[in-house]
């Protein structure tokens, strides 16, 4: 965290989320997720964002989390993914995607 680039950043909270999932610290790792896709949203990389989304999406609650995978799911069609959640958990490593 003390890098201060600014493409570090959400990098560095895809990693968080990865170790507080493996630690099953639910909200750490939610956390964790919501600040990468911000990041990544911030620095237009939305190919991350959306990952970060899915993961996210695929960890909360019904309502919320739907809407979340929906969206993610749909750019990432938009743009010819045929597996989104396998790339997703390429991106996205230790959150539970893909085992």
């Amino acid at each position: 965290r003390r890098d201060r680039q600014r493409m570090s950043a959400p990098f560095a909270d895809l990693v968080e989320a990865g170790l507080a999932h493996q630690r099953e610290d639910r909200n750490a790792a939610d956390a964790a997720l919501a600040r990468a896709v911000d990041g990544f949203d911030r620095l237009e990389m939305a190919l991350y964002r959306e990952a970060a989304r899915l993961a996210l999406g695929h960890r909360l609650a019904a309502a919320e989390g739907d809407a979340l995978s929906r969206g993610a799911r749909q750019w990432m069609a938009d743009q010819g993914v045929v597996d989104p959640p396998r790339l997703a958990g390429t991106l996205v490593c230790g959150v539970g995607l893909i085992s």
